[in-house]
């Protein structure tokens, strides 16, 4: 018998759909993860023959593939082609530019933007910043230091080159020795698929099974207080093989960073651009899902599907808070359109969680009994910002 905590769970992105790739003796990485239900899935066909006897003539296999869900907690650089997998799409090229003299501008009257004068470093060192994904900052002398995390709104062309950034850095400085770097990926079009191979490695010989042509159907978030943030990916395939040795001549670890949690590692949830404690509320749970709605595409003459279709991406998620004050539920009462950011930063690696257009379509203010705390729930679906052409973004900064 097979205990679960003997289970491994690896992976490997496809370069043509339903093949595993075979360049590398460490083709498989580690999946981490906390539980799954991958299986083969079929469709059979009863006779429909009458029978004298009422017995039942035959039964068929119609069609076969594979899927199921595997549950992961959220660690840096673990889950991140799975992440791009979801997305549909590849990660930016890195900006990781260093020695840049980078100059603060305040507008006034103030509007929670500023503009970057960035000069130094290699020839444009913001060839490689793209409008929509946020940037980290460094290297800032001022108190409240001017490091962080900020949005490009805009990119100047020619020279001097320029960032427009929300949200605003507290004061206007010169830095003379600055840093600036990021990476991310948003909703796309790039067609990616996976093979995942389970193996229990407890029995004797050993056993594995084979997922080839695994799409990320959807993938969800899910941060509460005092637990660690968790997450699930949804898998939609081609098949399923089994056998007694393994599809790859080794695998490798793909991360060992500990997993993060939502008390010490969420910071800068910001609504509108604006850090939450100034609109007056304390989240009690943040949970966002990307739909890519899926579809099996069976061939005359083929057991095994011919493809998966992708479909539209769906975004959608619940903000719940503490009800302090009428500022956040208001704007679902005037429907307005609301940007929503989040950041998980542990031992200097951060992701941060972007949706640039919102519209809470469902909201509620509630007394549900005595004894208990009044929570603003808001539920919301993204679309697309017309500035970022995108509708959900994960921004990547290594320490």
């Amino acid at each position: 018998m097979s205990d679960s905590s003997s289970v491994q769970l690896f992976f490997v992105e496809e370069s043509q759909w339903g093949v595993t790739p075979t360049n590398s003796p460490d083709v498989l990485s580690e999946f981490r993860f906390t539980n799954e239900s991958l299986t083969q899935n079929i469709q059979t066909a009863t006779s429909e023959e009458i029978r004298s006897d009422r017995q039942v003539s035959d039964i068929i296999r119609t069609q076969v593939g594979a899927g199921g869900d595997v549950g992961i907690e959220l660690s840096y650089g673990s889950h991140d082609p799975l992440l791009a997998g979801g997305l549909y799409d590849d990660f930016s090229t890195p900006v990781n530019e260093t020695g840049l003299t980078v100059t603060i501008t305040l507008p006034s009257p103030l509007n929670n933007t500023a503009t970057l004068e960035v000069s130094g470093g290699s020839p444009d060192p913001l060839r490689n910043v793209v409008v929509g994904q946020f940037v980290q900052l460094g290297g800032s002398l001022a108190s409240p230091t001017n490091d962080g995390f900020y949005k490009v709104t805009a990119k100047g062309t020619g020279s001097p080159h320029t960032l427009t950034v929300t949200p605003a850095p507290p004061s206007a400085e010169v830095i003379a020795s600055a840093t600036l770097k990021g990476t991310f990926i948003k909703n796309g079009t790039t067609r990616k698929s996976f093979t995942v191979e389970k193996l229990f490695s407890d029995l004797s010989p050993l056993e594995y099974q084979l997922y080839t042509g695994m799409r990320v159907g959807s993938m969800d978030l899910t941060i509460t207080p005092g637990a660690i943030i968790n997450g699930t990916f949804s898998f939609q395939g081609k098949n399923l093989t089994a056998s007694s040795s393994s599809a790859a001549a080794g695998t490798q670890a793909l991360s060992v960073n500990d997993v993060m949690n939502a008390v010490d590692n969420i910071t800068d949830i910001l609504v509108d651009g604006v850090p939450v404690s100034d609109q007056a509320a304390c989240f009690t749970n943040v949970q966002f899902t990307v739909e890519n709605n899926l579809r099996d595409q069976p061939c005359i003459g083929s057991l095994a599907l011919g493809g998966i279709g992708i479909g539209r991406t769906n975004v959608s998620g619940t903000l719940e808070a503490y009800f302090r004050s009428r500022a956040l539920f208001e704007k679902y009462l005037n429907f307005d359109t609301v940007s929503v950011s989040f950041r998980a930063t542990l031992g200097g690696n951060s992701y941060l969680f972007d949706f640039p257009a919102v519209k809470f379509t469902s909201g509620q203010v509630v007394a549900g009994g005595n004894d208990q705390d009044v929570i603003t729930s808001l539920n919301f679906e993204a679309k697309r910002d017309a500035t970022s052409d995108f509708m959900v973004a994960i921004n990547r900064f290594a320490a």
